[in-house]
């Protein structure tokens, strides 16, 4: 018998200019990981907001220089 166990996800987003065009991407140094399909799920449940958060953090970051 199989089960999954654990999936280890590299995310890869693509910064975007006014344009509509690729000015770069970001990927984490490390793999983020969930265990199990339940885990999984709750990944892909989250990673909208997860992304807006992400894009907040990056935001600030830049206007506090």
């Amino acid at each position: 018998m199989l089960r999954a166990y654990k999936f280890l996800i590299v995310p890869v987003l693509q910064q975007i200019d006014e344009d509509g065009h690729v000015s770069g991407e970001l990927e984490p140094r490390s793999p983020d990981v969930a265990f199990g399909l339940d885990g999984l799920q709750a990944y892909v449940d989250g990673f909208a907001e997860a992304l807006l958060a992400k894009e907040a953090s990056i935001l600030n970051g830049a206007r506090s220089d």
